[in-house]
């Protein structure tokens, strides 16, 4: 019998890629950032605030796995 492993739903695991993708960058820049550039990457912080707190609960409810994705958010 094989052990049942819960599956991120494929839909979700886009989603909380994306939001990874999109957060990447903030933290991974060189060099000093321009006021521009650090505007925008405010505005991006407020949208990966938002975004992130309604995927938290969605990765939250499959469960205990083991996805470096899911703990991210956990």
């Amino acid at each position: 019998m094989q052990d049942f492993q819960p599956q991120i739903p494929q839909e979700l695991q886009n989603q909380a890629n994306a939001w990874v993708a999109r957060f990447a960058p903030l933290v991974m820049s060189d060099g000093a950032p321009t006021e521009q550039e650090l505007r925008d990457r405010i505005r991006v912080c407020q949208e990966l605030q938002v975004d992130g707190q309604k995927l938290r609960p969605q990765l939250q409810a499959i469960g205990d796995l083991n996805d470096p994705v899911v703990e991210t958010f956990t």
